[in-house]
């Protein structure tokens, strides 16, 4: 059976730009929040790398522990599915629009609760 432990990487990974609105309560400059977004999204793109690595060493310890794996367990190691590739292209947009979806939402929730609260 394969390892299906939770990959700690993906909580950090969907947490940061909640932590990142919620500590960036003062509103500033549109550069200074365009510039906070590009830096969470490199921030979280490489949490992903973090995450694919941590799946690699899960499966690798895992595969070690087997005294005489089938087929289909070799075939499973064996398989990337590009997924190295994927994350290279497409990590960083995705992670952009993550940490565009959970920043505008926060901020607009936070500009909204200061403007009811004067």
């Amino acid at each position: 059976m394969e390892p299906t432990v939770a990959n700690p990487f993906y909580f950090v990974f969907f947490a940061v730009p909640f932590l990142a609105a919620i500590a960036h309560r003062k509103t500033r400059g549109i550069g200074y929040q365009a510039a906070l977004i590009a830096g969470y999204s490199v921030i979280g793109w490489l949490i992903l790398f973090a995450a694919s690595w941590y799946a690699d060493r899960m499966l690798a310890t895992w595969f070690e522990s087997l005294t005489t794996p089938t087929l289909k367990q070799v075939d499973l190691f064996n398989r990337d599915g590009a997924s190295k590739s994927a994350l290279l292209l497409f990590g960083l947009p995705m992670s952009f629009a993550h940490v565009c979806g959970v920043w505008l939402p926060c901020r607009i929730g936070i500009f909204v609760a200061q403007k009811l609260s004067k």
